[in-house]
């Protein structure tokens, strides 16, 4: 007689595809061999078109990733020959642009620190908003210097707009001529009113000091120009040797590992499936002895009352264990082992009538080549006279 430890489960009649217990289960019940073989290969047919589809999705991705670095891999070869032969096979220079760019903005700024204070000739007064109008218009006359020289330098200009740049740019030019004049008429004038020396300077030498505020007005935003016009191509021939040889060899790693990851996916899934392959032909062989074994031998089934005593063993480990409830806190709780015992009763004798595959594996009716001369009184829950025979040395 079979006696499980009285555990209750909640997932007891859950899928059992055990091959041994399932095996022994539809042998014993007369479920046809032939039944039970193609039900296992169904099973693995099924996982076997699981883990394909799996499968597939990943290849499909790695395959459009691997496609995706052929296509643009040829055409930014190509940008990156190009550029190599453009640059001579040389690295293109980034701190002497650089340098010259921060020199470039450090004279505008000066400039504009520079024509702050003849902002009062445009009713500007106060000292920021001065400030704010000298940066626009000497960054203004700075850039339109450097479209001026770009438009004599570069073709991708139209026609129409060199010939826009270029009057704008000496439209500027001029302004900026007479604006050094008037600096230096308004430096004289305030040198005069604070009867400084310099009027007298500057009084006696008008042309001198007309040519000089007329070069540090004029000169700055030129020599800006010039260095915008140097350091912005180099800058961008840099800019484009970063970005061009990041990208290169991003593909050039990338697209190997893509490959061998795409072929690793493939040796995966190749030696998956012979691995369920051979794992369905080992589970059809052991169903098969174990229905042969379910067939000859069968079962044999446990005495019904094993339910009850069962059901109360489920209910003294209760007691056990949430007895000190009914000391302690009610002796309302004296419910609980009862109802762990109704439990209990209703689910072993479901048990008892209906095992399942794994359950009914246990009951298997071996056979001995010599019996126990007390055999029968095994299925009695005591037997009587036995234990004392026992105890006295006369019972084998």
């Amino acid at each position: 007689m079979k006696f499980a430890i009285p555990v209750l489960r909640l997932q007891r009649y859950q899928n059992d595809h055990n091959p041994t217990c399932l095996g022994f289960f539809e042998g014993a019940n007369g479920t046809k061999l032939e039944v039970g073989l193609d039900q296992i290969a169904a099973r693995y047919e099924k996982q076997k078109y699981e883990l394909q589809r799996a499968a597939i999705e990943k290849q499909k991705k790695l395959e459009a990733e691997v496609a995706h670095y052929n296509n643009i891999g040829a055409d930014l070869e190509s940008q990156w020959m190009h550029l190599k032969h453009a640059l001579n096979d040389e690295i293109p220079k980034l701190v002497r642009p650089f340098v010259i760019a921060m020199i470039g903005v450090l004279s505008l700024s000066a400039e504009a620190r520079m024509l702050a204070p003849a902002m009062d000739l445009l009713n500007i007064p106060d000292l920021p908003s001065q400030l704010l109008a000298a940066f626009g218009i000497s960054f203004a006359t700075g850039l339109a210097f450097h479209f001026a020289w770009e438009s004599f330098s570069d073709d991708k200009f139209p026609p129409a707009w060199k010939a826009t740049v270029r009057i704008i740019a000496g439209c500027l030019a001029l302004s900026m001529v007479a604006w050094g004049i008037l600096r230096g008429l308004q430096v004289g004038f305030s040198a005069a009113l604070a009867e400084s020396p310099l009027a007298q300077f500057l009084g006696g030498h008008p042309i001198l000091s007309s040519i000089f505020y007329v070069m540090i007005t004029l000169a700055i935003p030129v020599i800006a120009a010039t260095a915008s016009h140097f350091s912005v191509h180099e800058l961008e021939q840099w800019w484009n040797w970063k970005r061009l040889s990041q990208r290169v060899q991003h593909i050039a790693k990338a697209k190997p590992q893509a490959i061998k990851q795409l072929e690793s996916e493939k040796e995966v899934l190749a030696q998956s499936l012979k691995r369920l392959d051979a794992q369905a032909e080992e589970d059809k062989a052991v169903y098969a002895r174990n229905h042969q074994r379910g067939t000859s031998n069968g079962t044999v089934q446990e005495q019904y009352w094993t339910v009850p005593l069962k059901a109360s063993l489920s209910a003294m480990v209760a007691t056990i264990l949430l007895g000190w409830f009914v000391i302690v806190v009610s002796p309302f709780f004296i419910l609980i082992p009862a109802a762990v015992w109704i439990s209990a009763f209703f689910y072993y004798r479901r048990q008892w009538r209906s095992p399942n595959p794994s359950e009914f594996y246990e009951l298997e009716r071996v056979r001995f080549a010599i019996a126990a001369s007390d055999e029968k009184q095994s299925e009695l829950p005591i037997a009587g006279g036995t234990i004392p025979r026992v105890l006295s040395g006369g019972g084998q």
